[in-house]
């Protein structure tokens, strides 16, 4: 997500890029109950309620479909999916039980299996609409396999009316295969941080000219400020009206690069979105010139560790080899692990806990440049009992791509992430809209930045699924 922030005194801003919220927005064939206003306890009560009816009654399909669907909306994946393996094995399984289950193998990193789930709705009879949602999930296995040209098919006849920026940069790549790495012989690069605070920032090079660039885990594909580009080239593709921080919606515009290299190693054909990013400089010290934002998109490319207390971002290939390098390169530090799930194009959620409220589904998004290790939004804030706070409007106008919103601060006790545990840390309230918590399908209870991830190694398996937080 992207965003923004300054709070009160505090003059700096940040980016939580909500970018990629075009994928996986409508439930399985249908819409769940209305749930606008509900908190996690709602759903809870909810799922009791099913419960006790499957309980007596475990030969409705339908009944097990809502059950299985009211687990995945709270982020009980495992047994939401062992729900849906009878429906599964019948002869003619329910289109909404194959779409969820597609949907879970998507999440999972399961890409082959998704696709197929997918394919066979696209296949079938099944409502229009959920056939809509397949091809949808379509694009999204093409988008993560770097597979780009299986989703210039889809939506035969619907050209125009289908409002997806990556699949209209998607399909403008052709039959070119993005991020095409070139190692020069390598098996890592080390870049070192220009700054670690108020974000991480590095240099690079985009279609040959050097710009420095901040990490935001929040971003979907790499972002460039648009004024550079038209010098650069870079040409948009497509444009498309994104929701961001604070609810606020702003056009971009998707289009394509040639070349980024980082250190020794250079990536061809890479997908780019464009925005005025150069406003953000003003967060950074000594005038720092920002013009672009190194991304999830680009992160997944590599096995990727941003190494907070040693200020760099270390790259290495994605294989075993890899694991087995850092394996042994951390073997004398303490290393949590912990799973992940991957929702929409960029959204890294794992199950923590804020003020003894656990398996909350928190998504890790580096790149709010604020004081604030936790943004919540008002049905977290209610679950977890802490008052909505006293709210102000950014006076200097900075917030995020989507311009200046209402913004309060508040103070949790503590937040865990598995075993990591910090306390007494301030959230922030008004960057993650209330209309954005089940935007994912499921509910995201919140977001975790850059306060609370700069005291570890943090690296990111999108292989295994797993992130390794070094201490």
């Amino acid at each position: 997500m992207e965003g923004k922030n300054m709070l009160l005194s505090i003059p700096v801003t940040a980016i939580l890029v909500l970018a990629g919220v075009g994928l996986f927005l409508c439930s399985c064939g249908k819409k769940s109950l209305n749930v606008a206003g509900w908190n996690r306890r709602d759903f809870q009560k909810k799922i009791e309620e099913i419960d006790n009816k499957y309980e007596k009654n475990k030969t409705s399909h339908k009944l097990n479909l809502e059950y299985a669907q009211k687990l995945f909306e709270v982020g009980n994946f495992s047994k939401s999916e062992d729900l849906l393996q009878p429906l599964l094995s019948t002869i003619k399984p329910p289109s909404g039980a194959t779409y969820l289950a597609a949907h879970i193998n998507y999440l999972h990193g399961h890409y082959a299996q998704a696709e197929k789930l997918f394919e066979s709705i696209n296949n079938s009879n099944a409502p229009f609409k959920t056939k809509i949602n397949a091809q949808i999930g379509l694009v999204g296995t093409a988008y993560q396999t770097n597979q780009f040209y299986k989703a210039r098919n889809l939506f035969k006849g619907l050209e125009g009316k289908i409002q997806l920026g990556i699949w209209e940069t998607m399909k403008g790549f052709g039959d070119e295969k993005p991020y095409q790495i070139e190692w020069k012989g390598k098996n890592k690069t080390i870049v070192p941080f220009v700054v670690t605070d108020p974000l991480p920032v590095i240099a690079v090079e985009i279609n040959g000219k050097q710009i420095f660039v901040f990490l935001d885990t929040g971003a979907e594909i790499f972002y460039l400020d648009e004024s550079l580009a038209s010098t650069l080239g870079i040409k948009p593709i497509s444009k498309q009206i994104e929701p961001y921080a604070g609810g606020k919606t702003v056009e971009v515009s998707y289009a394509y690069a040639d070349s980024l290299q980082i250190n020794e190693i250079t990536i061809k054909s890479i997908p780019v979105k464009l925005g005025s990013i150069q406003r953000f400089s003003e967060m950074f010290p000594n005038n720092l010139k920002i013009s672009g934002i190194l991304s999830t998109g680009v992160l997944q490319q590599f096995l990727s560790t941003i190494d907070y207390p040693d200020g760099r971002l270390i790259l290495r290939p994605r294989n075993e080899e890899s694991r087995g390098s850092l394996k042994t390169e951390f073997s004398q530090n303490k290393t949590v692990e912990l799973p992940f799930v991957l929702g929409m194009t960029h959204i890294m959620v794992v199950k923590g806990a804020i003020n003894g409220k656990d398996s909350l589904n928190l998504f890790l998004d580096s790149g709010l440049a604020d004081s604030s290790a936790v943004l919540l939004p008002k049905q977290t804030l209610d679950y977890v009992g802490v008052p909505i706070p006293p709210t102000i409007t950014n006076p200097k106008g900075v917030g995020g791509l989507g311009g200046n919103f209402p913004v309060g601060s508040f103070k949790i006790a503590q937040c865990k992430l598995g075993p990591l545990e910090q306390d007494n840390l301030t959230g922030l309230y008004g960057v993650f809209p209330p209309e954005l918590y089940l935007s994912c399908e499921f509910i995201i209870d919140g977001i975790v930045s850059h306060q609370f991830l700069k005291k570890y190694k943090w690296t990111i398996d999108f292989d295994s699924m797993k992130m390794l937080f070094t201490l």
